[in-house]
């Protein structure tokens, strides 16, 4: 299988796992030590394209809902915001649009209804 860089895709789940882990503590250092500007844009865009379509897909086959892990986060509310927003106008999608989205799939778990039983 090759990837879309044209490598072999040959990592294995361990191997995967570790280099997403070790991409998390680099963001959360440069973050940490007050340092963003050590975050290249392009990187990290391709990495939040990455992880949003590795989240769609998780979901989709398996109603994966837990977006930031079983760990407590470090997330707050603005973070969350300003993300979405971006993430929203990235793709031409309008707040109402998300709404009615969120209705069609509704009954489809917790992380789309964000409902509680």
């Amino acid at each position: 299988m090759r990837c879309q860089s044209g490598m072999e895709n040959s990592m294995s789940i361990s191997e995967t796992k570790a280099s997403l882990n070790a991409a998390a503590e680099i963001l959360e250092k440069a973050l940490a030590d007050g340092n963003p500007e050590q975050i290249p844009p392009d990187a990290l865009g391709r990495l939040m394209a990455a992880a949003t379509r590795g989240f769609a897909v998780l979901h989709e086959a398996s109603d994966y809902s837990s977006v930031f892990g079983p760990q407590e986060s470090s997330v707050t509310a603005t973070d969350v915001v300003v993300t979405t927003s971006a993430m929203l106008r990235a793709a031409n999608v309008a707040v109402f649009e998300l709404d009615m989205w969120q209705t069609i799939m509704r009954g489809r778990g917790p992380a789309i209804q964000g409902e509680r039983d």
